[in-house]
């Protein structure tokens, strides 16, 4: 049985996003663990709460969420996700 992707709203396929785990995403945006508690405060910050104290992240909407509130589109920045 063969899964087709998900169909975005302008009616192509959006690719599969990669799920991170807290670890890999502190490493990624090198921040410590108190600086990402700050981030996830923010009701709308993208992750999926598994457990009381276990997320996940999919990697794609995270990297958007900070284009988005953290480096705003006047004050682009040299980072590696930012394009």
């Amino acid at each position: 049985m063969s899964e087709k992707p998900e169909e975005s709203q302008q009616g192509g396929y959006m690719p599969l996003k990669e799920v991170l785990q807290e670890k890999e995403l502190l490493e990624i945006l090198g921040i410590n663990q108190s600086n990402l508690r700050n981030l996830i405060d923010n009701k709308d910050f993208p992750c999926i709460r598994l457990a009381r104290s276990k997320r996940v992240y999919l990697e794609g909407f995270v990297l958007e969420w900070l284009k988005k509130n953290i480096f705003p589109q006047k004050e682009k920045r040299a980072l590696p996700f930012y394009q």
